[in-house]
């Protein structure tokens, strides 16, 4: 279980972000969408520990897994050092997360010496390995290729207990989870929609970036798309 209510969380330099409410369950997925600078990122470090908050009204679970949206790469780890120190676990158990992500083929590469899509690889089936009951996801998709965007997507939507909050800007990718909630971010506060698809479907996020978008049906898939107007008004 996930509760905040009436938490102002920042950074010294004098940002600060007012969370009205958020209230998740095991399983849940909840989206966080806004502008750049708006605040996501900031919510994801304090969820995680990494920023002080003044909470009045607050439970969150003990097990935390947080990826940030620009993995490090030391100069001297391989992506087995990188795994094995995350993860408490032996590489040579070969758990789902590093054969889904193919990142086998890695075990004695330094991590530098790794593409952008191939560090994200490793370190989401870092994360993704760890025995956590939040995951705290910023701009997941950085650097995946389609057919790992899909893989991604597999995994998250078969998820049964663990809770995921994913900072996102692949509007498209996120609507798909029929189930997910979402928080939209703007003028440093925050606004819970239970329902991504239906709240986008009423133009919340028209407010946030000034398109006009209306949802579609997919007519390859079926699924839900999203399509917007080219001009902003906030442009």
């Amino acid at each position: 279980m996930l509760r905040l209510n009436d938490v102002t969380l920042g950074y010294d330099s004098g940002f600060q972000l007012f969370i009205d409410q958020i209230h998740l369950k095991p399983g849940n997925i909840c989206f966080l969408f806004g502008r750049n600078g708006c605040g996501k990122s900031t919510l994801l470090r304090g969820l995680a520990g990494l920023l002080k908050f003044n909470p009045k009204d607050m439970q969150i679970p003990n097990r935390i897994s947080y990826l940030p949206p620009r993995p490090w790469a030391d100069g001297k780890l391989t992506a087995r050092d990188l795994f094995e120190i995350l993860t408490k676990q032996n590489w040579e158990q070969k758990n789902t997360n590093l054969k889904t992500f193919d990142v086998l083929q890695f075990e004695d590469t330094r991590l530098l010496n790794l593409s952008s899509g191939e560090l994200q690889r490793v370190w989401l089936s870092c994360v993704l390995s760890q025995h956590s009951d939040l995951m705290l996801f910023d701009e997941p998709l950085h650097y995946l290729d389609w057919v790992y965007q899909e893989k991604l997507f597999k995994l998250i939507s078969e998820e049964k207990t663990r809770t995921f909050i994913i900072a996102n800007h692949d509007f498209n990718w996120s609507i798909r989870f029929h189930s997910s909630s979402m928080i939209s971010i703007e003028s440093g506060k925050s606004t819970f929609y239970p329902s991504t698809l239906e709240s986008i479907s009423n133009g919340a996020l028209d407010s946030v970036f000034g398109f006009k978008s209306q949802i579609i049906k997919n007519p390859m898939t079926g699924e839900p798309l999203l399509t917007t107007s080219h001009e902003s008004t906030k442009m």
